[in-house]
This record gives C-alpha cells, structure tokens and sequence, in this order.
C-alpha cells in the first residue's frame, strides 16, 4: 500500500501539493526559489532582499519585499497602494475589504483595531501553525498624502506577540 501511494505522489504532483506560507513561497526557501515563484523579475535584488513594485493584487497595486537571512526566507513585506477612492472613505473600505479577505483565508484576527479618520494607524493580526501576519495601515501626515496599506508575514517561531499588549506587535 505505501509503494502504492508513494508511486501515486510521484506520478501526480498535483497530489503531492506542497503548502505555501506566503504567495507561492515557505519560509526557508533561498532566494533563487522565491525569485522562480513570481512572474516578473524583480526592481531590486541584493544579498538579503528583492523587491518586485508594482504588483496587481486584486484592487490594489503592491510592492512586494522578500528578505532573506543567510539565503533563507525570513519576512515578507507587502505595501499596498490605491487611489481610486476619496481618501477618507478609502480608510475604511479598504481596510474592511482587506479584512475580508484576510478573514477568509486565516479566520478571525487575534488582535485588531477600528479605522477612523482621525486614526494615524491601525492593524489585525493572525497567527497559523506556520506564519504570523499582521496587516494595518498607515498615515504619515494629517492631510493623508503619504497613505498606504502594509502586510507583513513572518515564521511563527520568530514572533511571539504580547496578548495582553496588541500595539506591541
């Protein structure tokens, strides 16, 4: 029976699927194989890092950095940009929208907060047996001319967030 199934997984990869923690990647890949994950060459490649700008995901447009520790997968930094709606009501739409999706894949976040308009930043936070992720967003002047919305994931063995102090994560 075990020869059949190992004969099985190798005739048909589709079966053998392996899980990705990130996109198309697993923590610990070296940089080589998350760079053969995505479509497009990357705008910026160096020893710990590569950037591809520019992304489509879904309604937005993303900048996506990969960062390596000794060629091995360590963090992955989305920021997300969009500029089709006025901006406070982009605040909370989006970050609903992106909630839902996040909801839809992880479940419901260990830790968020509520956008406002009078908020300068506001996050929620995930954890699976793998992966930590914590997404929220950012305003960096009053007049939110510098906005955007971010995605972080790291491994879980590296991240341990306080629960009794949400902000610090």
């Amino acid at each position: 029976m075990k020869k059949l199934l190992l004969f099985l997984l190798l005739s048909f990869p589709a079966l053998a699927q392996e899980a990705f923690d990130v996109r198309k990647t697993r923590w610990g890949m070296a940089k080589a194989e998350v760079m053969s994950s995505e479509l497009s060459k990357p705008s910026s490649d160096s020893t710990w890092f590569i950037t591809y700008k520019d992304v489509e995901l879904g309604r937005f447009r993303a900048n996506i950095d990969y960062f390596f520790q000794n060629d091995q997968l360590a963090t992955v930094r989305m920021r997300l940009m969009r500029q089709s709606l006025p901006k406070e009501k982009m605040l909370t739409e989006d970050f609903e929208a992106l909630l839902d999706v996040l909801k839809a894949k992880y479940g419901k976040p260990k830790y968020s907060t509520t956008p406002t308009k009078f908020a300068s930043n506001g996050f929620a936070g995930w954890e699976t047996d793998r992966t930590f992720i914590k997404m929220g967003y950012k305003v960096e002047t009053a007049e939110m001319a510098k906005f955007h919305y971010y995605l972080i994931y790291h491994p879980n063995k590296d991240i341990k967030p306080k629960a009794e102090n949400p902000a610090d994560f």
